[in-house]
């Protein structure tokens, strides 16, 4: 998580590194990390958003405003299927 989160807070292009991502939805391991992402990340309440808070080092609201302004273009993707 930490990873992806730092892909997507720093991507220049985010545009063009989500359709990568939606190519890859063929892929027979796309439906595991789609699930995993909402799973851990699909909102506030997610279990991802304190683990992912805490190895950021950050308070709780900061890093709970980070994550989701980070990951809302991918989960937004992600949830249309």
């Amino acid at each position: 998580m930490q990873y992806i989160y730092f892909i997507l807070r720093s991507c220049p292009k985010k545009g063009e590194f989500l359709e990568e991502i939606l190519k890859l939805k063929k892929h027979e391991y796309f439906p595991v990390f789609r699930d995993n992402i909402l799973t851990y990340l699909g909102d506030v309440s997610c279990p991802g958003y304190p683990k992912l808070g805490e190895m950021l080092g950050m308070g709780y609201e900061r890093s709970y405003k980070e994550i989701e302004t980070a990951f809302r273009p991918l989960i937004e993707l992600l949830k249309k299927k």
